[in-house]
């Protein structure tokens, strides 16, 4: 079976060490069963930050993203979940992800969601077209 790819993300203005930020990253994903692909660097005040991961993501097929801590990611989190898991290697945790791009999707072309025991990430269902949002007041 072969191993999910995850990539790396980080931004130098906030890494006291990017060496060993980018050692730390790549190692715990490979500790987690992820094939580590590339390292993505941004410096914001060239480069949109969410820009350039979602891009890293489109284009390699990540199934997860690990950045140092949160701060790295701060504001473009959601959408980063909304794709693949958000790993941190400051405490190691593994943030799910949403899907709730999926879900959204899903209800408005008509088809019924998928359920989460039948994938392999947690995610939020949303109601469908069928699906009355709030009840009819009389």
């Amino acid at each position: 079976m072969p191993l999910e790819l995850a990539i790396c993300f980080l931004r130098p203005d906030l890494s006291a060490d990017t060496t060993a930020d980018k050692r730390d990253m790549r190692d715990l994903g490979e500790r987690l069963g992820y094939t580590v692909g590339e390292i993505v660097e941004i410096e914001p005040r060239r480069e949109g930050p969410w820009a350039t991961v979602g891009s890293a993501m489109a284009r390699t097929g990540a199934a997860a993203v690990i950045v140092p801590d949160l701060e790295h990611v701060d504001g473009i989190d959601r959408h980063i979940r909304d794709r693949a898991k958000l790993i941190t290697a400051e405490g190691e945790r593994i943030l799910e992800r949403t899907g709730l791009r999926d879900a959204f999707n899903a209800a408005a072309a008509g088809i019924s969601a998928t359920s989460p025991q039948q994938r392999s990430d947690s995610w939020i269902c949303a109601p469908g077209p069928s699906a009355p949002l709030a009840p009819k007041l009389s």
